[in-house]
């Protein structure tokens, strides 16, 4: 019996070749294994492409607004040299809204006046504007030099942070959870000799 058994095992025994190569596959799948709990791993902790997704939105929003702005809003006859000038959009600093402002630039155009889009760096650099948005990333020392530099210019200053009106802009852009909303001064667009129509009044906040 010991014999059969013997010979038996011996019957049934791997060729060392074989060994290895099934010890490599072991090691390979235990590696693989590992390399897909790392990669759960990462993508359970990474960021979601979703906040960016959600800011490109936002942005996109905020460039129909302010497009839309100037067709409730009047300027005097002053602000512009002559029936041909352009209607211009400025940009002061970082620029989160300037491609979808082009684009509907090529496709409107406000008063029969064409759209210019324009990027300034410097509020010093500013001559002929109408709008000027003023993103959040801008340096704060640069928002209230260009605030105190344009008042009076008629230009519809606009801005995105929460104290932005108290320095004297004119539009706020406030997000409220998944909402914009439009927040006006209107002693700020009064100064401007702004005619802001009642229909953007009616879904503004207005401050008197």
């Amino acid at each position: 019996m010991q014999q059969s058994s013997q010979s038996a095992r011996t019957s049934i025994s791997i060729p060392a070749p074989l060994q290895v190569a099934i010890a490599l596959r072991r090691v390979l799948v235990r590696l693989l294994l590992w390399v897909g709990i790392l990669s759960c791993t990462i993508a359970a902790v990474a960021p979601s492409p979703a906040w960016a997704q959600g800011i490109d939105r936002e942005y996109t929003l905020k460039a129909v607004y302010l497009y839309k702005f100037a067709t409730y809003i009047e300027w005097p006859k002053q602000a512009f040299h002559d029936a041909g000038s352009p209607f211009v959009i400025g940009i002061l600093g970082p620029d989160p809204v300037g491609n979808n402002l082009r684009k509907i630039a090529k496709a409107k155009k406000i008063d029969g006046r064409r759209i210019d889009v324009l990027n300034y760096q410097s509020p010093d650099e500013i001559e002929d504007c109408h709008i000027l948005f003023m993103p959040r990333g801008l340096a704060p020392e640069i928002r209230q030099k260009a605030v105190k530099l344009l008042a009076g210019r008629s230009i519809l200053l606009v801005g995105e942070e929460t104290d932005f009106l108290e320095q004297g802009g004119v539009v706020d852009f406030v997000v409220a959870g998944n909402r914009i909303q439009i927040h006006i001064s209107q002693p700020a667009y009064e100064r401007e000799q702004l005619e802001v129509s009642s229909q953007l009044l009616r879904i503004a906040n207005v401050i008197k």
